[in-house]
């Protein structure tokens, strides 16, 4: 147990940042939030209009096939494709909404789960949440010739990535010049796009 502890302490240490890192990047994200909600509001007011069209389409050949101006055969083909249509689109807003709701709020709870990790991790003698806290790092865990392996959460090597470039542009939180801060600021632009794509991840706090 305790050489596999040992272990586990080392992948927490690869994702563990700093509180003061923690509250950088989370402002970071806040910043770049504003620019996401520019981007989905731009894609809701294209995609709305096309579904309000698509509805005004709808009830065009409901009308035309009541006035006898298309034959049920032309009605039928007609509404399958636009009921398809329909379905798509709703399909696109209700995932524009979602990811307005939730990738913010994935994304710090990311962070949180890096800061807090190891001190939670140490501080218990609780095997369950001991377990549960190795389980939000990855998946197929392969314990072999003493060696202990697993598939990193994608979610997770994003902020995997953040803490090597922190740990790796000097000693202590503050950056020692003008290109570690933008070496930062570049892993946490490439690391928010991964938090967006993975906004589904839920339940590590």
């Amino acid at each position: 147990e305790g050489p596999l502890e040992e272990q586990i302490k080392l992948l927490l240490d690869q994702v563990s940042i700093a509180p003061e890192f923690y509250d950088f990047a989370l402002d970071y994200l806040r910043k770049q939030n504003v620019k996401e909600s520019e981007s989905r509001n731009a894609i809701w007011g294209t995609q709305e209009r096309a579904y309000t069209l698509c509805l005004k389409k709808l009830d065009g050949i409901i009308d035309m096939r009541a006035a006898k101006e298309i034959s049920e055969e032309e009605y039928n083909a007609k509404k399958v494709e636009l009921v398809k249509e329909k379905e798509r689109l709703e399909g696109i807003l209700n995932g524009v909404g979602k990811r307005a709701d939730e990738w913010l709020q994935v994304a710090d709870d990311v962070l949180t789960f890096a800061r807090d990790v190891k001190n939670k991790f140490e501080s218990t003698t609780d095997p369950k949440v001991k377990h549960h806290l190795l389980s939000v790092l990855g998946s197929n865990f392969i314990l072999k010739d003493r060696k202990l392996t697993l598939d990193m959460e994608k979610v997770i090597f994003a902020v995997q990535t953040v803490a090597e470039i922190v740990k790796t542009t000097g000693s202590g939180f503050e950056p020692p010049n003008k290109l570690a801060t933008k070496r930062k600021t570049d892993v946490l632009a490439s690391a928010s796009l991964t938090l967006l794509r993975n906004s589904y991840l839920i339940g590590i706090k």
